[in-house]
């Protein structure tokens, strides 16, 4: 029998066993570079997707935003799960990218409403001053004015709303990428010129507003003053066929003036006043009656002093 600790011989695999073996070896070891190839290139792929989708939802101009949200959803769902640590970082960008494009939604969306509204009142009291210049009227300067209050108002407003909103609009600048950003430049810069244009423009119908008013107000007692020679007119005009008579203008002079003029005079004003073939003073030849017979009494008066002072001095 055999001894104590005796060991019976075991021979080793055989040849073919460790061929077979080796080659399982080095097809797992292919394997797992394989595997880490490959996570290493859905990482990638996954990294790039995502973060492409983020700097189109950052650079794209704000009516696009609500749709590229719903991309970039559609991307972190399908691809996260392969960013292995960079799942973290990647959440982190996409959050704020988000938060910062429903910023900017609201903003643009608060922006175009108010920037409408400005032009639109600009244009409407552009076209009021160009109408209050072509043509006189008391109920046009009426509107132009209370649109020229409403232009200061409206600026007033832009100006505001600029300063309070000056703060989101520089960070959303720092954020805003491409397009995106040239959209939130011009915007921002048209509100400021806005706020300026409504400026001038109520300082143009404030003073067209006062211009027209004086106008107004001299044409009115313009009127008022022609509506009062009129009536004098037709007081002396006894037989109201349009025309002062000679008996008629004798009348007038005798009433307005307290003077009873020559027939010369009256020779002198027919040859000088009344119309060929006219009956007598129209009306549009009133105001030269009225010098004309004011001319006369002054010098009859300067007459009868010279006259006076004559036979005084002969007397004397």
């Amino acid at each position: 029998p055999p001894s104590a600790g005796y060991m019976p011989y075991q021979s080793g695999p055989s040849e073919e066993e460790r061929k077979e073996q080796a080659r399982k070896r080095a097809l797992d070891e292919q394997r797992q570079q394989s595997e880490i190839i490959k996570k290493k290139a859905d990482k990638e792929r996954a990294v790039a997707a995502i973060r492409l989708a983020v700097t189109n939802l950052q650079s794209s101009p704000s009516e696009n935003l609500e749709n590229l949200m719903k991309v970039l959803d559609t991307i972190v769902s399908k691809e996260i799960q392969y960013a292995d640590d960079k799942t973290e970082s990647l959440r982190i960008e996409i959050e704020k990218a988000v938060t910062e494009s429903n910023k900017r939604m609201a903003l643009t969306k608060e922006l175009r409403s108010i920037i409408k509204a400005g032009e639109d009142h600009l244009k409407a009291t552009a076209d009021l001053i160009r109408q209050n210049m072509q043509k006189q009227d008391k109920a046009l300067v009426e509107k132009l004015e209370a649109h020229g209050l409403e232009a200061q108002a409206t600026s007033t407003e832009l100006q505001g709303f600029a300063e309070k909103k000056a703060k989101s609009i520089a960070e959303l600048l720092i954020s805003t990428k491409g397009t995106g950003l040239n959209e939130l430049k011009l915007m921002a810069s048209k509100l400021t010129k806005l706020s300026s244009d409504l400026k001038q423009m109520a300082t143009n119908a404030e003073g067209l507003v006062r211009e027209e008013k004086a106008q107004l107000k001299r044409k009115n007692m313009s009127t008022a003053l022609t509506q009062r020679i009129k009536a004098v007119f037709e007081k002396y005009d006894a037989d109201s066929d349009g025309f002062l008579s000679r008996k008629e203008v004798i009348k007038y002079s005798k009433g307005q003036f307290k003077f009873n003029p020559p027939a010369d005079c009256l020779d002198r004003i027919w040859r000088n006043i009344v119309e060929e073939g006219a009956k007598g003073i129209s009306f549009g030849k009133f105001q030269q009656l009225k010098v004309a017979i004011g001319t006369a009494r002054v010098l009859a008066r300067e007459e009868a002093k010279r006259v006076e002072k004559a036979k005084a001095e002969k007397d004397g």
